[in-house]
């Protein structure tokens, strides 16, 4: 059998590491070459191929970046080359090209566009659905969105596979025992899906003696105006932590907490139960599938329910080891990237 090219859009290489961005390069970092198949990752000009992905066949190619690259450059190329198969790990993918498999995170800019600038809004909502019709195959990252890319979406269910995130090779490769100090630890853009302003209101009214809450995390243009002014010398609004820091705080964290309105997946919660923090979550479908065993959950938009619940938290919960042994092992980026592989295999 000849050897198949697959082609990786590597526009995320250019961009900020946040969930999306991290799901493809941890699925690529376990992607290999074989005698019926090579992945080449292809990105505009001027990107840097990191060390971890050095395996993989680069292209650096165009004149432009972000969407023009994207949706004009990109597929031009893969065109002149006879049309092969590209893998979009992000989101976003070429419009008019049909030869792809696209990944959708979530559909959070579908139920609440409020949560993000005009002009993000208008791109995603237009561009999405459009992009899942004409995919050869949707991806996406837990049973929730695969329901809604099926109820909301109307992509049909054989069209679509769940590959799932795991934790990043930084956390494999790091101790999970620290000593707990009294923390209570966040992560998560300065943004209204992420619910911060209620997560402060609960801890401020838990007055926890000693407790500390540490909010890791930036604000982003992507997410409109949300702002978050906090007087009190116990919240600490970290900004954008480097995976050398934000792991130091899950190692010293007794209580990881996300009020979460929407997610696809919470990676920060599992990087949390690696950590043996107690887990605190919002009482949402995905949260619910995925952590239900490990986790304590409260209605997202109750303040009081919340403190009290993170107060009794503190106090008497024990994290439940055999569940969270089992909850790594059903997650990794090694198993999402060997049936990403066998899905490739199976197109040709």
């Amino acid at each position: 059998m000849r050897q198949q090219t697959i082609y990786i859009n590597g526009r995320f290489l250019m961009q900020t590491i946040t969930g999306v961005q991290l799901y493809a390069r941890e699925i690529c970092r376990y992607l290999t070459h074989q005698e019926t198949r090579r992945f080449v990752l292809i990105a505009p000009t001027g990107t840097k191929l990191p060390n971890e992905l050095a395996h993989l066949d680069f292209v650096a190619m165009g004149k432009t970046k972000g969407y023009s690259w994207e949706q004009i450059e990109l597929p031009a190329y893969l065109k002149k080359r006879g049309s092969p198969l590209l893998i979009n790990l992000c989101n976003t993918a070429p419009l008019l090209y049909r030869n792809q498999f696209v990944t959708i995170h979530d559909l959070a800019f579908l139920h609440h566009p409020e949560w993000y600038s005009k002009g993000f809004a208008t791109v995603y909502r237009y561009l999405i659905p459009r992009i899942a019709k004409r995919a050869e195959k949707v991806i996406t990252v837990s049973e929730t969105i695969k329901q809604q890319l099926i109820n909301q979406l109307h992509i049909q269910q054989k069209q679509i596979c769940v590959l799932g995130n795991g934790l990043q090779y930084d956390v494999l490769n790091s101790h999970s025992d620290g000593v707990k100090e009294k923390l209570i630890f966040t992560v998560g853009s300065i943004n209204p899906r992420k619910n911060l302003r209620t997560l402060v209101q609960a801890f401020e009214l838990a007055n926890l003696t000693g407790y500390k809450l540490v909010i890791c995390g930036a604000g982003d243009n992507v997410f409109g105006k949300e702002k978050l002014i906090v007087s009190n010398p116990n919240i600490v609004f970290a900004g954008y932590m480097d995976n050398a820091s934000m792991l130091s705080y899950y190692k010293k964290a007794e209580v990881f907490i996300s009020l979460s309105l929407d997610e696809g997946f919470g990676i920060p919660v599992l990087e949390a139960a690696y950590f043996n923090c107690k887990l605190l979550l919002s009482d949402i479908a995905v949260f619910r599938e995925l952590y239900g065993k490990v986790a304590t959950f409260i209605n997202p938009n109750d303040v009081v329910a919340a403190s009290a619940t993170l107060s009794q938290l503190v106090q008497n919960h024990t994290t439940n080891n055999t569940a969270v042994a089992s909850l790594l092992a059903a997650h990794t980026y090694k198993k999402s990237a060997t049936e990403l592989t066998k899905l490739t295999d199976a197109f040709f």
